[in-house]
């Protein structure tokens, strides 16, 4: 994920953190239960897109099972615990709710196994307060539902483990974006309070704030002939961040690359075309300097 997509992250969980801390003073403002619900699921699906992409050229069948058997284990612990709480209090619905047995959950399909999975925790979450007797807490619940964004993650991943960085990077800049603009419409629900509760309001104020993130820049990448001067067209352009791909560009007719966008930072860009040799190079991008970088392809013998 890039910087700004993670400091967004960070707010839209503290405003989820937000709402659980003060669901009671925030009970009157109904509008909130439907945006904060499509919040969770957000952020929800950009955990499980962030782990798709740090594990893009990993997914084998062990790491999948591991998750799957986690998120199990997990859930038939929490199972217990939600019985036990069946049987002294007598509620039918929950027990038909949570009938599972961990043979049953072992045999599920990867989507059924979710399914029931997800259905479990919301039961958890219902309950939580009723839980606690039966040692079932707060990080217990939460600890859970990563086991379960894991293993739904690794269900998606491809076979082969290679996915394309940048088509997810993308992916989650749209549900970044998505998630801003439920922030938004939180916003203007949590202004009718906004002298009324001064106190939540400002509160609320703290936790949206989206923490400074790195600034980005303009830079360009110009990639000539070493014996002619010749630029080069067609040239493949590679930035990688902490062995991450950033960008993917080919250089035009004339041997350039404009990039109009991209986090400060130190970059290894990698420069490849076919009859030349390939170079790795590091490019750091700050507002010091001109963020050009010029690269001499050796044609291979």
């Amino acid at each position: 994920m890039t910087k700004r997509q993670d400091k967004v992250l960070e707010m839209l969980k503290r405003l989820a953190s937000f709402k659980k801390k003060n669901a009671d003073a925030l009970s009157l403002l109904v509008a909130l239960n439907a945006l904060f619900d499509e919040l969770d699921e957000k952020i929800d699906l950009i955990d499980a897109l962030k782990f798709q992409q740090q594990n893009s050229t990993k997914g084998s069948t062990n790491q999948k099972n591991d998750y799957r058997l986690r998120a199990i284990q997990k859930g038939v612990e929490i199972i217990f615990a939600l019985k036990a709480y069946v049987k002294a209090s007598g509620n039918k619905i929950l027990e038909m709710d949570v009938d599972f047995t961990e043979t049953e959950l072992k045999a599920m399909g990867g989507d059924n196994l979710k399914l029931a999975l997800d259905r479990i925790h919301g039961n958890a979450l219902k309950y939580t307060t009723e839980l606690l007797s039966y040692g079932v807490t707060v990080p217990k619940i939460t600890d859970f539902r990563s086991a379960i964004d894991l293993f739904a993650a690794s269900i998606t991943t491809p076979k082969d483990g290679k996915i394309d960085h940048k088509n997810v990077t993308d992916k989650i800049d749209n549900e970044v974006d998505a998630g801003l603009e439920i922030a938004k419409q939180i916003d203007l629900v949590i202004g009718s309070i906004r002298y009324t509760n001064a106190t939540l309001y400002n509160e609320y104020q703290n936790v949206r704030q989206v923490e400074s993130y790195t600034r980005s820049f303009t830079a360009r990448v110009q990639i000539t002939d070493a014996a002619t001067g010749v630029g080069i067209g067609g040239a493949k352009v590679v930035f990688l961040l902490a062995d991450n791909m950033v960008l993917d560009r080919l250089t035009a007719a004339g041997g350039g690359v404009n990039i109009k966008s991209i986090d400060e930072g130190e970059y290894t860009v990698d420069v490849s075309k076919l009859g030349y040799i390939t170079q790795t190079l590091n490019f750091i991008v700050t507002d010091d300097q001109t963020n050009a970088l010029a690269v001499k392809l050796v044609k291979q013998a």
